[in-house]
């Protein structure tokens, strides 16, 4: 039976080879598109899945407040975690700690600066379930010292992963470290990135390990099976009250702490002040179902040129319906020709995903591949070809098997405004809005990047150089280094700083005892040099001067969102004294105000911030003047390379560094442009199709037109304008649905664009010539028929 329904499904399938062809097609792109899709959307949400125990595990979370609004904090400090096992013993099976850095390592003569680099406790392997290619995960971190590598890093290294086993590594010319694993490839993605990860012991007897205050440290916990998270977390108050009373007495501000779930960190890409790697949950539901509403586009191609051509295969029907076949077989026919040609589309579709993987993952700047437990690919392969299969072959068999055979015979079975035929206008209508929605979202998610790269930030951004100030030989070198490059042409200013535009502001309680007030406040630490390299604009008072020996210690500036906050006048702030208590118990007077700069993303609001002067700084700012930057970079490494020969030199440049905070963004428009591509293709593969059927059963009339007198752009115009006009009406659809969409995107900004009708309108004209191109193919070619030819067989 199975063999006798194949055989008459290929049949079929080579009566009608153009329709064949179209819906394969549109189905194996569809297809593509969803399994890419797909696979990104797994990588997502499998995040850390390797990680036993993963519904007892928690990260630890402090939480903040700058003016009445609460935010979560993703560091602590190194005490928390023998504090909590102390106090709740009987609650918690296990801590570990993880700390975020970055080393200079050298092998022989060879250096490489590593910014994934972790210092972490001793169990971290064991904690978190890490595969090791080599070594004993028991011992490989249980002294100081010890370096796990991870697979690609020990390639990087030496000849072969198994060859880093025992090697000796010079950690930021300061010590030597022994290789003692070499990590396995991780089954899953990991919220923590490293490339190299060293036991923590070595930090032990450093200063800052013991301060409670000292928060730079990833704290984990797993409770044991019987407690509760909610349990847990009620008691954490009262954790806090022993530990931090007397702070939160004389600062007269409380930190809050709980416990947030491995599962959530991922995903909560709004905690502050975390070292951890995020992904966007709304995004990769965005995409998600866009790759459904891809499969859904090229499924109702199916449906539209099956019951379209539905009337040519009638009597067929008919006479089944007559030797005795029943409506379900007949539906069962329908759904095998849908199931064969969904399980080609479903191959070529593999072969084309595989292909197209590398340029993909490039896309999202990500690391994908089809590497995934057999059984489980071939469940979801099954179900999405069942899905498919039974979305676009069920309806048609419904149509078919409605077919009455005493009316089929007689000719009479079909009209023109029949409910198929309204039915099918609306899946082209349906079709099209869909493809509308993502040209339209495309086109405003680029006019928001270009607003974001185009708008005044309040400093100057271009030719800044950012260096990392990766050693503490340069930055107690500070004056001399800024000297050396001053001298070089091409350098403008130096200023050394903690802060940089986009990059990390801490928070402090600011205490004004004049006015009686405490406000929270962001804090960036510079040195004198800070204002004029960036350009920022003074509107009152003066700047941190190095002729005057007290603004190192005593002068701060703030900002116009701090000065609102405190309720003066601009001159009347000037003088004022206020404490930052949070770092220390010195008076410092305000003596000058800066106009407001974004210094984080455009997707917050300016906040309260106060520049104080620093010696202690981690990043370097060097502005260049003039078109010579190749020189003025090279004169530039050439000073450091004399000063700090052992470091090497790295630098990016400012404006790249903030583009790099819509990156999400980014990938966002590539993708919606991408979808759009896909979407409105296949849509016209569909209008394309109908555009065939159309004008094959309009051969006849076409010729009488052209006897008649009917131009050639007559008939285009008329072969064209019921497909415009359902384009047309899918763009009156699809503009609100747009809008709606869009503008609760753009709300995630706290600046943004207003959305202007015009790019409904570019967006509904693109549309409307893509169809037209489309069906005035196939119309133009039908319009030139000579006469005699398709009126030949009357």
């Amino acid at each position: 039976m199975f063999i006798n329904s194949l055989k008459l499904t290929l049949r079929q399938f080579n009566r009608r080879k153009s329709y064949v062809l179209i819906n394969l097609i549109g189905l194996t792109l569809g297809l593509t598109t969803a399994m890419l899709i797909g696979k990104y959307v797994m990588n997502e949400w499998y995040t850390d899945a390797f990680v036993p125990n993963a519904e007892r595990t928690f990260r630890l979370v402090r939480v903040g407040e700058i003016n009445l609004e609460p935010y979560d904090v993703g560091v602590t400090s190194a005490p928390y975690a023998p504090a909590l096992e102390s106090d709740y013993s009987d609650d918690i099976e296990s801590t570990t700690r993880v700390l975020k850095g970055s080393s200079i390592v050298q092998i022989d003569n060879e250096r490489f600066e590593e910014t994934n680099y972790l210092y972490v406790d001793p169990n971290f392997i064991s904690f978190f379930n890490l595969p090791l290619l080599y070594g004993d995960p028991k011992e490989a971190l249980g002294e100081a010292n010890r370096i796990v590598l991870t697979r690609q890093t020990a390639e990087k290294y030496f000849e072969s992963a198994a060859a880093a086993l025992g090697k000796i590594l010079r950690i930021d010319n300061n010590y030597d470290a022994i290789v003692t694993g070499v990590f396995d490839d991780l089954p899953f993605q990991s919220h923590l990135e490293f490339d190299l990860v060293e036991s923590n012991q070595s930090l032990y007897n450093l200063g800052f390990w013991t301060r409670w205050w000292n928060n730079s440290l990833v704290t984990y916990l797993r409770l044991n099976e019987a407690v509760s998270a909610e349990n847990f977390n009620s008691r954490l108050p009262d954790f806090m009250d022993k530990y931090f009373g007397d702070d939160f007495a004389r600062t007269g501000n409380k930190i809050g702490l709980k416990i947030q779930p491995l599962k959530d960190i991922y995903f909560a890409s709004d905690t502050r002040y975390d070292p951890v790697k995020h992904g966007n949950r709304s995004g990769v539901m965005i995409f998600f179902f866009a790759a459904i509403l891809l499969v859904v586009i090229a499924c109702i191609n199916y449906i539209n040129l099956t019951t379209a051509t539905a009337i040519t295969r009638s009597k067929e029907m008919a006479i089944h319906k007559v030797l005795g076949s029943g409506k379900s077989v007949i539906i069962k026919r329908m759904l095998m020709e849908s199931l064969l040609l969904t399980t080609l589309a479903i191959l070529f579709a593999l072969q084309l995903a595989y292909i197209a993987l590398p340029w993909f993952s490039n896309l999202l700047g990500t690391t994908l591949n089809f590497e995934f437990p057999i059984w489980k690919l071939s469940l979801i392969i099954i179900a999405l070809g069942l899905f498919v299969s039974f979305v676009s072959g069920f309806y048609p068999g419904l149509i078919m098997a409605s077919f009455q055979p005493k009316k089929v015979l007689k000719g009479s079975a079909f009209s023109r405004n029949n409910s198929t035929g309204l039915f099918r206008k609306g899946l082209v209508i349906f079709q099209y809005a869909l493809s509308t929605v993502l040209l339209c979202s495309t086109f405003l998610i680029y006019q928001q990047l270009n607003f974001l790269g185009s708008k005044e930030l309040g400093f100057d951004k271009d030719q800044v150089l950012i260096i990392r100030s990766n050693n503490r030989e340069i930055v107690r070198q500070s004056m001399t280094f800024k000297n050396e490059l001053l001298r070089k042409p091409g350098i403008q200013s130096v200023s050394f700083m903690n802060g940089e535009p986009g990059g990390f502001h801490d928070a402090t309680t600011i205490d004004l005892p004049s006015l009686s007030k405490d406000l929270r406040m962001r804090t960036a630490f510079v040195d004198f040099d800070y204002v004029t390299t960036l350009g920022l604009e003074l509107i009152a008072g003066r700047g941190i001067q190095s002729n005057l020996a007290s603004d190192s210690t005593e002068s701060v500036l703030i900002n116009e969102q701090a000065l609102k906050d405190i309720g003066l006048a601009a001159e009347d702030i000037l003088g004022q004294t206020l404490y930052m208590t949070a770092f220390d118990t010195l008076p410092k007077k305000v003596i000058g105000v800066v106009k407001n700069y974004h210094f984080s993303s455009l997707h917050d609001e300016i906040e309260p911030l106060v520049i104080s002067y620093s010696p202690r700084t981690s990043m370097i700012a060097v502005k260049i003047q003039g078109d010579n930057i190749t020189e003025s970079i090279a004169s530039v490494e050439n000073v450091w390379t004399k000063m700090v020969p052992a470091f090497p030199f790295n630098y990016s440049f400012l404006d790249e560094r903030l583009q790099r905070h819509y990156n999400d963004e980014i990938k966002q428009g590539q993708l919606f442009g991408f979808f759009a591509v896909i979407a409105i293709f296949i849509a016209c593969l569909g209008i394309f199709g109908l555009a065939i059927f159309s004008a094959s059963n309009r051969v006849k009339e076409i010729g009488i037109r052209k006897v008649l007198g009917a131009s050639v752009l007559g008939i285009v115009v008329l072969l064209s304008k019921d497909v415009i006009k359902l384009v047309a009406i899918s763009i009156i659809f699809a503009s609100p649905i747009a809008y709606f969409f869009m503008d609760n995107w753009l709300d995630e900004f706290a600046y943004r664009i207003n959305i202007h009708w015009g790019v409904f309108i570019i967006a509904g004209l693109i549309a409307v010539m893509v169809a037209f191109i489309t069906v005035s193919f196939q119309s133009i070619k039908t319009a030139l028929i000579h006469p005699a030819n398709s009126l030949r067989s009357d």
